[in-house]
C-alpha cells in the first residue's frame, strides 16, 4: 500500500526473506529517503493515522521528517513502556515525567498511560525549563522516580545536591532518555542522587521506544517483539557481527502506519553476544 515501498522494493519478492542474511540484501532505507516525502511511505489512509510528528533538521533548510502512527502503533509503545518500567518502579509509585507531554501521543503522554495501567502516578512536568521549577515540582508531589533528558536530570541533581539534606528528595530509581547518557554523565547522576540510574534508547520512527537497561546494567534489552535490529558497516554496509561496533539499521516487525524498513539511524552501537546476567536472551 506503500507507493515509496512498491518501488524501491520492486526488485524484491517476500518469499524470498526468510532469515537475517535475506534481509541483509533487500535495499537500506534513509532519513533522506523519508525527508523528500513521507506521504509516499505511508501503508494506510490518511483518516487511519492517529498522530503525526514532525522531525525539523537543526540548523539547516533540510526538510523535516514527518513520522505517522496508528492507533495500534501507539498502543504497542504504551505496552513496551508499561514492561520496561517495571524494573524501576513498582504499584503505588510516583514518577515525575520531565519529557514532552503536551500533545497526545506524545513521548510523555504514552509514557503516562503505561504508568497508570501499572497502578502508578504520572506527574507531567515537560521538559525541564528551569532547574527551580522543577525541583519545587519533585519536591511537592513526593515524587520517588523521574524521567528525564540525561543534560537535563544532572543540572537537576547537581542543584539537589548542593541543598540541605532535609530539603533533598529521596528518590529510588532515575530513567535517562532522549539523548546519548555517557557512563560518566550516569554515574554522577547515581552519585549525587544517590539512586539507581537506568538508561533507554529510543527513537520516533521506532516509535519513541527501542531498548531499556535491567537491573543488571550490562546493557539495554531491545524490544524485539517490534523490532529487528542489525549493525551494520557504515561505510560498505556490509552486515558485522555481535560482538563489533557499527551503525544501527532498524526494521519495524508490525506497524501498520509507516513501517521502516532496513532503515539508517545514523547511531553506532553493537549487539552483545552473550545473554544477560538476569537471564534474558533479547
Amino acid at each position: 500500500n506503500s507507493p515509496f515501498y512498491r518501488e524501491h522494493l520492486r526488485a524484491v519478492r517476500p518469499e524470498d526473506i526468510c532469515t537475517r542474511e535475506d534481509l541483509a540484501r533487500s535495499p537500506i532505507t534513509t532519513a533522506d529517503q523519508l525527508r523528500a516525502d513521507p506521504q509516499r511511505w505511508l501503508c494506510c489512509g490518511g483518516a487511519e493515522v492517529e498522530r503525526v510528528v514532525t522531525l525539523k533538521t537543526s540548523g539547516t533548510t533540510a526538510s523535516p521528517k514527518r513520522i505517522f502512527f496508528r492507533r495500534e502503533d501507539q498502543e504497542r509503545t504504551v505496552d513496551f513502556f508499561a514492561h520496561g518500567m517495571g524494573e524501576l518502579v513498582s504499584p503505588g509509585d510516583r514518577v515525575l515525567i520531565l519529557m514532552p507531554t503536551r500533545q497526545p501521543g506524545s513521548v510523555g503522554d504514552l509514557l503516562g498511560r503505561a504508568l497508570e495501567r501499572m497502578g502508578v502516578s504520572a506527574v507531567q512536568g515537560g521538559p525541564v525549563a528551569g532547574i527551580r521549577v522543577s525541583y519545587d515540582l519533585l519536591w511537592e508531589t513526593g515524587c520517588s522516580s523521574l524521567v528525564g533528558i540525561p543534560v537535563q536530570v544532572l543540572g537537576l541533581a547537581e542543584y539537589i545536591a548542593r541543598l540541605p539534606a532535609r530539603q533533598r528528595p529521596r528518590l529510588k530509581s532515575v530513567l535517562l532518555s532522549a539523548d546519548a547518557a555517557h557512563p560518566a554523565l550516569i554515574r554522577r547522576v547515581e552519585e549525587l542522587l544517590d539512586c539507581e540510574v537506568f538508561n533507554h534508547f529510543g527513537m520516533t520512527e521506532m516509535g519513541f521506544g527501542v531498548a531499556v537497561e535491567c537491573s543488571a546494567h550490562q546493557g539495554c534489552h531491545i524490544r524485539e517483539n517490534d523490532i529487528l535490529v542489525e549493525v551494520i558497516n557504515p561505510d560498505t554496509g556490509a552486515a558485522l557481527p555481535d560482538g563489533q561496533t557499527g551503525e544501527l539499521v532498524f526494521t519495524t516487525l508490525d506497524r501498520r502506519a509507516m513501517p521502516f524498513l532496513r532503515y539508517r539511524t545514523g547511531d553506532m552501537g553493537r549487539l552483545l553476544p552473550c545473554p544477560c546476567p538476569c537471564g534474558s536472551f533479547v
